[in-house]
């Protein structure tokens, strides 16, 4: 299933449910925090980015149902993570310096 359907499907058990949901889904299906960036987010022998696959635009999507309630989550999970290291690296390579998380 779809991580932002996961985390809108369990809404209503609240904020820290629905994303724990989504980290065992992520977790399931991507592996680890480490395995998510290196088989998703390609680098150069330089250690520039220039591709992000389909893995990524499923992670972006979460993080536009999952924005609004970040500030309601005070514990530390992989998939939160993997929201802010791509949104990180969508940002860098589109030349966007990002100021806040």
């Amino acid at each position: 299933m779809y991580l932002s359907t996961v985390f809108l499907s369990e809404i209503e058990n609240g904020v820290e449910n629905a994303i724990t949901k989504c980290n065992e889904e992520f977790l399931r299906r991507f592996g680890t925090i480490q395995d998510y960036i290196s088989d998703s987010i390609i680098t150069d022998f330089s250690g520039e980015t220039f591709l992000v696959d389909s893995r990524c635009d499923e992670v972006m999507a979460l993080w536009d149902v999952f924005k609004d309630f970040k500030d309601e989550i005070f514990i530390d999970l992989p998939v939160i993570k993997a929201m802010d290291t791509t949104r990180t690296v969508r940002d860098e390579m589109r030349g966007v310096k990002r100021m806040f998380h």
